[in-house]
């Protein structure tokens, strides 16, 4: 009580503008107050699961409500208490539920009956087939989810007849998606699928964005990967041409390059002999006969026996064969012209016409570097122009600086003098007010007493303690006194 009494009083002797002053700044205090203690209070949250379909934002609302855990909807992502965040995520786990359907694959095929039909089995087959390149495609940190759909057809009786089977790729990528992991993407899948083209993959993202089609880069046209490679090349040839002109001429130099690439993968076989050779085999046959008669045996007649005899009894027969085999020279070569080689080649070159280097130095140089080849139509076109001189550094002089820069000089005295005078002002309210004192007659005497025997009045400290007090216990008896003296003091005067 005590602590409380002085409190008041100390409030009771403020002006009321403090007191006013005060009474804002607790109102301020207790509002300030409210809120921050319930945000201390509130527990924080962290996502489980963002960009959930309706109804995987369903499935996940209604397990954590089954399981009696508090959370929170911001749009199409789920928010539970921080400190619960991996155990209600567990729980979710073993409960069957998670953000991402679980795509079946292999495991289709694991509990399969005994009389399951053709078309069944092929159709689980396929289906293991898509989860299984559906899994291997989400694992890619650049996609979010991905469906593979195959298109498998029959095997035909004859090769040629065969249709070649087909797939299409809808995924949902975390972030743009370059030519290269496309690229990437589009062979994975034809290297995971028996008799499947790169050119017969479709690949689309759920924004509805083609980014894969059947004939891409097939046929008379250039594939992306061709295109990239004579940029680079074009690109790498620029730099070096660059670097080689500014060294020369010691001025910066803008130079372009196009090149035309032949991507014709060429095969050539030449076989060549050499004039002679060596015999290798020989096989040698001779028969002679000499006599009058006909020779024993002889050709057989029709009906079995020898043919009759024509003619006289003598003969001379000779017979020489031979057969020889000679190994000649033979030279196999196989080229194998890879792709990429140079057709045309163009550079463009604009120069400081202040160099000190000449067009036909520059020609000689650039040419060299690279390699360009007339014969084949390579060209190069050389441009001198005047260099732009460099902006000067503004002077603060007469015009807009000088006007800036004056506001803001007269904006800083200004600021300067409103934060002293707020400083002042505020030293000024903190400073202690003086208590006011009290205003005490000297002494309490009768009017007769006063006027008569005014030396003998003792102002000692005894009388001024009793004076004093006896203001503080009778105020209104005293101020009727002292009303009554003044008008004696009129009437007297």
């Amino acid at each position: 009580m005590e602590l409380k009494d002085r409190l008041a009083g100390l409030i009771r002797t403020l002006p009321p503008a403090q007191r006013a002053g005060l009474a804002v700044a607790a109102i301020v205090l207790v509002m300030a107050a409210v809120p921050f203690i319930r945000w201390v209070a509130t527990p924080s949250y962290a996502m489980l699961y963002a960009g959930l379909e309706d109804r995987e934002l369903a499935e996940v609302t209604n397990e954590l409500e089954a399981q009696g855990v508090t959370y929170q909807l911001d749009g199409s992502r789920v928010m539970v208490p921080q400190d619960e965040l991996h155990r209600v995520r567990a729980n979710l786990a073993q409960a069957g539920v998670s953000a991402t359907p679980v795509v079946p694959g292999y495991e289709l095929l694991d509990d399969q009956a005994l009389g399951l039909s053709d078309f069944r089995q092929r159709v689980d087959l396929q289906r293991a087939v898509e989860g299984e390149l559906a899994r291997t495609l989400t694992a890619m940190d650049a996609l979010e989810s991905a469906t593979v759909r195959l298109v498998m057809p029959e095997e035909a009786l004859f090769s040629d007849r065969q249709t070649p089977p087909s797939a299409s790729v809808l995924v949902r990528p975390t972030s743009p998606l370059d030519r290269q992991q496309i690229q990437s993407m589009t062979l994975l899948i034809a290297s995971a699928v028996e008799g499947l083209n790169p050119d017969q993959v479709t690949i689309a993202d759920t924004n509805g964005q083609v980014l894969h089609a059947p004939g891409d880069g097939t046929g008379s046209g250039v594939t992306d990967g061709q295109q990239q490679r004579t940029r680079d090349f074009e690109q790498a040839l620029s730099v070096e041409i660059s670097e080689l002109l500014r060294r020369a001429t010691d001025a910066p130099a803008s130079v372009v390059v196009r090149a035309t690439l032949d991507f014709d993968e060429v095969q050539t076989e030449t076989e060549t002999y050499d004039e002679g050779g060596i015999p290798l085999r020989e096989q040698t046959s001779e028969e002679r006969y000499e006599g009058t008669g006909p020779a024993v045996g002889g050709i057989v007649g029709v009906d079995g026996g020898p043919l009759p005899e024509a003619g006289g009894g003598e003969g001379n027969y000779e017979r020489d064969e031979a057969t020889r085999e000679f190994g000649v020279g033979r030279t196999v070569t196989r080229v194998v012209q890879a792709p990429g080689e140079v057709q045309r080649l163009t550079v463009a070159i604009v120069v400081d016409e202040d160099a000190a280097v000449g067009d036909g130095a520059l020609l000689d140089l650039v040419g060299a570097a690279a390699g360009i080849n007339a014969e084949r139509g390579d060209e190069i076109a050389i441009t001198r122009v005047a260099t732009p001189p460099l902006p000067e550094a503004p002077v603060v002089g007469d015009g807009p600086e000088l006007v800036d820069l004056i506001q803001r000089i007269v904006a800083l005295v200004v600021l300067l003098v409103i934060a002293v005078a707020l400083f002042l002002m505020s030293r000024r309210r903190t400073r202690p007010e003086p208590e006011p004192e009290k205003v005490v007659p000297a002494q309490v005497r009768p009017p007769a007493q006063l006027r008569e025997q005014p030396e003998e009045i003792d102002p000692g400290p005894t009388t001024k303690d009793e004076v004093s007090e006896l203001v503080e216990k009778q105020p209104e008896e005293i101020a009727a006194l002292l009303r009554g003296w003044l008008a004696d003091r009129r009437v007297d005067a």
